[in-house]
């Protein structure tokens, strides 16, 4: 039996939809392929940005000696590049783009530090993979890489859909036949637009709320934050946050609509587990989502920012209920 190929996972922040894509390319060809990961987000083993981070890294790559490195995200490469300034010899690099976040955002200095840094480090790659048309557009308009180096490889998730869990419905007074249940999942961060699911609930009237029950799971720095303006707003009765949960596919079995509010995406693992419980979605019109999602079909896209656009949606998906089934 020949010796397996080892190779070093680096990434930027090992939560989200990143964890689970590493975790996912580890569990493939497990018996030929050995796997590390370094991360600031890691149990196993850590670095950082400063001195002692780097050279944390470093030790690690001389000891585990990968024959190939995959950097997740751009702090990673951008620690990998230092990795190549004190290393006689690198194996090769792969770079894969969890989210065109530098080219999504609006105009601003960090976002064309972003651009520049990532246009320079593509001297150190091999590839870059990217997980949607949108983003790989994106890469091709900023030159981070030659074309013929982009690879656009989608996330993928089991369709085989799990047995369902038991889960508590009592905890936010559900009761079928007068709620329509709607489910959001993701790291709760600024990013995944759980302010706007706030400032859309709040423009509704109460007897529209009054026919919502609406979870978020997924933990995050702004949890705090979030819990305080829902019991600001008023919204305690219609929305949820359960931070993590063990068993999210079992609330995507029970829900009646998965919805997400993100203002741009990779390709969110969240809406192909949705998907493959055959649930319709209501996403944002954004790079990522509107990969996957095509208006009348699977789902429903409504213009991110236009709370007026959202709630209508939303609106629909109570008033119509029969209709959506046919999603």
């Amino acid at each position: 039996m020949s010796n397996p190929i080892r190779v070093l996972h680096v990434s930027t922040g090992f939560y989200g939809g990143e964890k689970t894509h590493i975790q996912h390319l580890s569990e493939i060809n497990a018996s030929n392929v050995q796997t590390s990961i370094m991360s600031p987000g890691s149990r196993s083993t850590q670095y950082n940005l400063w001195p002692h981070g780097i050279w944390r890294l470093f030790k690690h790559i001389r000891e585990y000696s990968p024959m190939l490195i995959h950097c997740h995200g751009l702090r990673a490469l951008i620690a990998m590049s230092m990795i190549t300034l004190i290393s006689n010899h690198t194996p090769p690099i792969v770079y894969t783009v969890h989210g065109f976040h530098s080219y999504w955002q609006k105009k601003s200095l960090k976002r064309s530090v972003r651009l520049i840094l990532d246009r320079l480090l593509k001297r150190i790659k091999s590839a870059t993979i990217v997980l949607s048309q949108s983003d790989y557009n994106a890469a091709l308009n900023t030159k981070i890489d030659k074309k013929e180096h982009i690879i656009k490889i989608s996330n993928g998730v089991n369709i085989s859909v799990p047995n369902s869990e038991p889960i508590n419905l009592d905890q936010i007074q559900y009761n079928q036949s007068h709620h329509r249940l709607f489910v959001t999942v993701g790291r709760l961060t600024e990013i995944k637009g759980v302010s706007l699911i706030i400032d859309t609930l709040s423009a509704m009237d109460q007897a529209q709320r009054q026919q919502i029950k609406w979870i978020i799971i997924g933990d995050g720095p702004l949890y705090s934050t979030y819990k305080r303006d829902i019991k600001e707003r008023q919204l305690t009765d219609c929305l949820y946050l359960l931070g993590h949960q063990d068993h999210v596919c079992s609330w995507l079995q029970h829900c009646d609509i998965y919805i997400s509010a993100s203002k741009w995406e990779g390709c969110p693992y969240s809406i192909l587990e949705a998907m493959s419980c055959a649930k319709p979605i209501i996403a944002a019109n954004v790079p990522g989502c509107q990969d996957l999602i095509e208006s009348g079909k699977n789902g429903e896209l409504f213009k991110w920012s236009d709370i007026n656009d959202f709630k209508d949606t939303i609106i629909s998906a109570i008033n119509y209920s029969d209709e959506w089934h046919r999603y």
